[in-house]
């Protein structure tokens, strides 16, 4: 398959399941802390973790499910220009307590997640 398309699809999909996800936790939880952008790029973190630690289990051609899923759909659904817009609004807003939390989290939370997703494949 093109690999063109291959990103497209992935991306297209991704994207439609973060909008999806965001809706739903915005509307459950009210609050200033972007939890839905966290939540998604955790999880985007967690599934590149997954394929990263899947390619080295089983050495091989993986580039159609790195640019489906790596490229394509994690592209697609993890939100970093998002997570610099929230950071900012936060930090104007004078919530910068807030914001230095935010950050904070989603810098190690996703590593972490990245790392136990690694992990966990290589353990398989």
């Amino acid at each position: 398959m093109n690999s063109y398309l291959l990103v497209f699809l992935g991306g297209g999909l991704g994207s439609l399941i973060r909008y999806m996800i965001g809706l739903s936790l915005s509307k459950s939880i009210h609050s200033i802390f972007p939890w839905s952008t966290l939540t998604i790029n955790i999880l985007a973190s967690f599934i590149l973790g997954l394929l990263a630690g899947f390619m080295l289990l089983k050495p091989g051609s993986f580039e159609t499910q790195r640019l489906l899923f790596g490229v394509g759909f994690c592209g697609g659904f993890s939100t970093f220009s998002t997570f610099t817009l929230e950071s900012f609004e936060l930090i104007k807003d004078g919530n910068l307590g807030t914001a230095l939390l935010y950050m904070f989290a989603s810098i190690a939370v996703c590593l972490l997640a990245f790392y136990a997703a690694y992990a966990l494949m290589r353990n398989v």
